[in-house]
């Protein structure tokens, strides 16, 4: 199993910290099929993607994780979620 090794986004990137957090900030009003952001991993073989449980709050990003992209499936509303923690394996 591979370990999440950074992430990028649209509007900024960073190194996942050792404990593979990260954080960035995103545009209230992104439009559905916005990719958040991609989580970058290094590993034997293929590596997958997923949201732990819990991941995916309100489920405001798509389910599946496709090549590391997080992508919205709704649009972002400040006022219903001021923030938004997506957990990723």
């Amino acid at each position: 199993m591979g370990q999440i090794s950074g992430w990028a986004g649209a509007l900024s990137s960073s190194t996942a910290d050792a404990d593979g957090t990260a954080g960035m900030a995103i545009g209230e009003g992104s439009a559905a099929l916005t990719v958040l952001f991609t989580a970058t991993a290094s590993g034997v073989g293929t590596v997958t993607y997923a949201f732990t449980d819990g991941g995916n709050p309100n489920n405001v990003a798509l389910t599946t994780i496709t090549a590391g992209a997080v992508t919205l499936a709704k649009a972002l509303d400040y006022e219903t979620a001021p923030s938004l923690v997506f957990k990723v394996v």
